[in-house]
């Protein structure tokens, strides 16, 4: 008997995607329940528009962003950003109440912010117990708060040229402080007073990292003892009779770095020579442990001049070095001139027959 074919029929109920409601009721949003300040500590860690983005996210997010500890704006190129962006910082801090403010970051590179407006910013900086600035503005005018700001322990300021009349006193706990200043002497404003005539060291004891790049050679008339400071950088171009100066200013200076910028609308060679010093800075002897020197050209030079330099400044500044420190341990010297290459082996290889006051002192050419 053959088997009837049967056809059987089963009902399919359509698919049913769950509501937005229903998503949000069951999503585990971990992030919203954790403690305010770990909240913060997120959004710290992003630029200051992104963060205050998150207000929108929900009323739990809405006034998160006011305890943000890095006020970080960013960069600034164009005008319209600027206008935009002075609306936000205002807005920010008026409203932003964390314990104390970690960083607070400003760059306007190629645009000129209203000076009293940025002065302002710095002024309610300090009143959230700022810990770093970071500026980089045109007409730079630092308020009087922030030279007695006891909570700023690392300044950065990249201004194209300072500008103020006034004569103020700090005495903050630095301890990092990177300057390019072009238009005034950059020890007139670390030496205590801030002005372009007067000025008087009053209270750097704290000072252990500094950062200064030349953009001319000029004189120090006098400079303050850093106790505390162990590694000093000089960029740029300057006179070599500087560097005992600074030696000096820093007892317990332990990493040297010299990168020295040459250009050709340097002629009088005679003003470049190496003078030695009548007495040894104490921390050549018993506390520089490495040096790091280069030269490099900004623009092409007079070979007879670059000779001059090489003999005359940077042969005995390293020779210098090494017949006194007796703690050294590591020199690396790079020479990027290539139209005097010959005269730069030869100073090479006479810098590694020379006597050494360490005898673990290790030479490295680049």
């Amino acid at each position: 008997m053959e088997k009837q074919n049967r056809t059987r029929f089963v009902s399919v109920k359509p698919l049913r995607y769950p509501s937005k409601s229903f998503i949000n009721q069951n999503v585990d949003d971990r992030i919203s329940r954790l403690p305010e300040d770990i909240v913060s500590h997120i959004l710290s860690l992003m630029p200051m528009k992104f963060a205050v983005r998150t207000s929108i996210l929900s009323k739990r997010w809405r006034y998160s962003w006011m305890f943000v500890m890095n006020l970080d704006f960013g960069e600034i190129h164009t005008m319209d950003s600027l206008h935009s962006l002075t609306i936000i910082v205002d807005r920010i801090l008026k409203f932003c109440t964390p314990s104390q403010v970690k960083l607070f970051r400003l760059r306007f590179p190629v645009i000129c912010a209203r000076v009293s407006r940025v002065s302002n910013w710095i002024d309610e900086a300090v009143r959230l117990k700022i810990s770093e600035l970071d500026l980089q503005v045109h007409q730079l005018q630092l308020p009087p708060s922030m030279f007695t700001c006891k909570t700023l322990t690392k300044l950065r300021l990249y201004p194209s040229y300072y500008d103020s009349e006034n004569v103020w006193e700090f005495k903050c706990p630095w301890k990092t402080c990177h300057l390019w200043l072009r238009h005034v002497m950059w020890f007139e404003l670390i030496n205590g007073i801030n002005g372009v005539k007067s000025l008087s060291a009053v209270n750097t004891t704290h000072l252990i990292d500094f950062d200064i790049p030349f953009t001319s050679p000029f004189g120090v008339e006098s400079l303050p003892i850093f106790p505390n400071m162990n590694r000093l950088e000089l960029k740029g171009f300057w006179h070599s009779g500087l560097i005992p100066q600074f030696l000096e200013s820093c007892p317990e200076l332990k990493h040297l770095c010299i990168e020295k910028v040459v250009d050709r609308c340097m002629k009088k060679h005679e003003e470049y020579s190496w003078v030695k010093p009548e007495v040894v800075p104490a921390c050549v002897v018993t506390k520089l442990t490495t040096i790091k020197f280069s030269m490099c050209e900004r623009s092409e030079c007079d070979p007879a001049f670059l000779k001059h330099l090489l003999w005359k400044c940077d042969l005995p500044v390293l020779k210098y070095m090494l017949q006194n420190a007796e703690m050294l341990k590591l020199v690396t010297i790079t020479w990027e001139n290539s139209s005097i290459e010959k005269e730069t082996l030869s100073c090479a290889m006479l810098l590694k027959l020379l006597p050494r006051a360490s005898r673990y002192c290790e030479i490295y050419f680049q």
